[in-house]
């Protein structure tokens, strides 16, 4: 999901994010993308609608800092 919506780094299409992901994870495939990408965008809905556990903590902080980082953030 970072890499297709949130990522500040482009992708020509499912082919190079599975490729990135690829060099991260053994065996990543197009079906493990659509799997997981399906089941990362049920998961956001959850935190976006109430639903909160420490790892979407995580991935929020993780997300604000590199958008820190590229000067994206505010303050």
């Amino acid at each position: 999901m970072y890499y297709t919506y949130l990522s500040s780094q482009e992708f020509g299409g499912v082919d190079e994010i599975v490729e990135k992901l690829s060099e991260m994870f053994r065996d990543f495939s197009r079906s493990t993308y659509y799997r997981r990408k399906n089941e990362s965008i049920r998961r956001m809905g959850d935190l976006l609608w109430g639903f909160r556990t420490n790892c979407y903590d995580l991935a929020l902080e993780l997300l604000c800092a590199e958008q820190m980082i590229l000067g994206k953030g505010q303050g």
